[in-house]
């Protein structure tokens, strides 16, 4: 994930996981939910705007198809 702050936009290498089979959202530290777009550039990469959101921490949770698992990777935008 980079950069990380990010300002704009977030990128996530997609090699870790299959975007087809995985939901992609982010919570801030209250545990609120933001709709973000997100767009695949390649079969690698998967870009997120991230222009509405505040200044702050937030939390980008991958689950996958069966939401057996959760990744979870923190970011701060400026």
């Amino acid at each position: 994930m980079y950069p990380n702050p990010c300002k704009d936009k977030l990128y996530l290498q997609a090699k870790t996981f299959n975007t087809d089979l995985s939901t992609i959202y982010i919570e801030n530290q209250l545990g609120q939910r933001f709709d973000l777009p997100i767009s695949i550039n390649n079969p690698n990469t998967i870009s997120i705007n991230t222009s509405t959101l505040h200044s702050g921490t937030y939390y980008l949770k991958i689950l996958n198809q069966a939401r057996a698992s959760v990744e979870i990777r923190s970011f701060v935008k400026f």
